[in-house]
């Protein structure tokens, strides 16, 4: 603003569709930073792209990059700075999944907090607009930042957290009625158990049988999941009619269909350990059976991805225990007199 009180834009004035093109153009750049840093940190990290940089940085980095370039004269309100990074945010997300194979559970993990980050990049950008007016080159020193920010994240170790998810359920049969489930039921059908999010909308794999070869400590229990999953689980613990466990072998991924190589359950960063059933008989004839998972990762924000961990293990839990008292009620009424 002049002395005689005339608004003097930062830019010189433009035509709209120079304006339109140099956000288009913004976009793009964003987009190609966001794809840099993307393969940078599969490249150089043992945990690609699960860091501070990539989930935290990247998204207010971005989001901040945007909303300067489509506002080069500062006038619009608060709503556009809001809202035309948070649904580039979204797009780029879904894109993701085409492009980079990304599957449906790491962009439902990832978005929320995306879209927070988002909205906190452009509220500051919008904030201080007017106290830091950058040019467009300026800005481009934004879209550095997360580049300058992975070597330096390299260097700062992660802390390990194991974690354990258990679901228990009350069956109306006796453990040894309920013992040989346990052991194994060598043939699921598709709508046996319950449904959930995590199978039924998101699609993680549904289990479809498991055998157990041999008794005691020792034995080898086989386990097949939908999607071309095998895995073996080696008994640990052995009192019969009230616990077996094991531990988890994954010997051979390379088949699995399972398309969220984040999420795959022998990594760097992320480790299923062990699991088990227990059963506990209570004074009514009834039993109480538990089922538990314990996974080991290590990962920035851990505690975010272990609710995470919660919801999706416990579905899976509360769909295996629920088959399990199906058949097991369904078996003790064939057995009454």
């Amino acid at each position: 603003m002049n002395s005689d009180g005339e608004i003097i834009d930062h830019y010189p004035a433009s035509s709209a569709w120079i304006r339109i093109g140099g956000a288009i153009f913004a976009l793009a750049c964003a987009f190609a930073a966001m794809l840099g840093i993307y393969y940078l940190l599969e490249s150089v990290n043992n945990s690609g792209t699960i860091t501070v940089t990539f989930l935290i940085i990247t998204p207010i980095c971005i989001s901040s990059f945007i909303a300067y370039v489509t506002d080069p004269l500062f006038k619009k309100g608060f709503k556009a700075y809001v809202i035309t990074p948070i649904l580039f945010i979204i797009a780029v997300s879904f894109v993701s999944a085409f492009i980079l194979k990304e599957g449906l559970v790491c962009i439902l993990m990832l978005l929320p907090f995306w879209v927070l980050l988002s909205f906190i990049g452009s509220f500051i950008t919008y904030r201080i607009r007017n106290a830091i007016k950058l040019s467009r080159v300026q800005c481009c020193a934004l879209l550095l930042i997360p580049f300058i920010a992975i070597p330096i994240e390299n260097s700062i170790p992660i802390n390990e957290r194991i974690e354990n998810v258990s679901r228990e359920i009350i069956i109306n049969a006796s453990p040894e009625t309920i013992w040989p489930l346990l052991r194994g039921v060598e043939t699921v059908a598709p709508n046996e158990g319950q449904w959930n999010i995590t199978q039924d909308i998101i699609e993680v794999p549904r289990p479809i049988g498991a055998k157990l070869v041999g008794d005691g400590i020792g034995a080898q229990r086989y386990a097949k999941w939908d999607k071309n999953i095998s895995f073996k689980e080696e008994i640990t613990q052995w009192k019969k009619y009230e616990r077996i466990g094991w531990k988890f072998k994954f010997d051979d991924t390379e088949n699995w269909e399972f398309d969220d190589k984040h999420l795959m359950p022998d990594s760097n960063y992320f480790k299923v350990i062990s699991g088990g059933y227990s059963m506990e008989r209570l004074n009514d004839g009834r039993t109480k059976v538990s089922l538990d998972t314990q996974y080991w990762m290590q990962v920035p924000l851990s505690g975010y991805a272990a609710l995470w961990g919660e919801h999706m293990l416990g579905d899976i839990h509360d769909n295996l225990l629920n088959m399990i008292k199906d058949r097991a009620e369904s078996k003790s009424e064939t057995l009454k007199p």
